[in-house]
């Protein structure tokens, strides 16, 4: 697995720091979580058929970005930063209004409560966007892959979390 110049450089501009900010997030948030976020409710009935595929892609989610390589070289990487940024922004003031506003007609809207699930892929195809190459060589990798594979683990973590929410609508 030959990587592309072996440098230094390579190690920063790969979308792992693109990942951090959003487990810092979760990381932030998840003591402040409505009771049904909690994750020992939020496990809860969930069946396996929906649970096991979403853990297998949540992994692989999470997995991928420390082997891209990212780059603002083009517009539709600019674009991407743009688009990562405003999803995490999003998917941020999602919580944050569920957490502050627990009771609010708002915070109790079914689109609310599934706004963490489902917000997910603006920020995640911003970092699609954000790269052009995989830092391992011998392997051909295109954007939409990544959003192919993000919107797989969507459709797992948003039925997952209708389940969840869905006595609370």
């Amino acid at each position: 697995m030959a990587a592309h110049g072996n440098t230094w450089r390579n190690y920063l501009e790969n979308g792992f720091w693109l990942i951090v900010p959003v487990l810092v997030l979760n990381v932030f948030f998840a003591g402040a979580l409505p009771p049904p976020f909690q994750m020992s409710a939020f496990w809860t009935d969930i069946p396996a058929s929906i649970g096991v595929p979403e853990n297998v892609l949540r992994v692989a989610v999470f997995f991928f970005p420390p082997l891209f390589h990212l780059s603002l070289s083009t517009r539709a990487n600019q674009a991407g930063l743009a688009v990562y940024l405003v999803g995490l922004a999003v998917y941020g003031l999602a919580w944050f209004m569920m957490i502050v506003f627990p009771t609010s007609a708002w915070s109790e809207s079914g689109v609310v409560l599934l706004a963490p699930a489902y917000t997910p892929l603006v920020w995640l195809t911003g970092i699609a966007l954000m790269t052009d190459r995989l830092l391992v060589s011998q392997f051909v990798y295109r954007p939409w892959m990544y959003v192919a594979l993000s919107a797989a683990f969507l459709v797992f973590h948003i039925s997952h979390t209708a389940i969840v929410v869905s006595p609370m609508t």
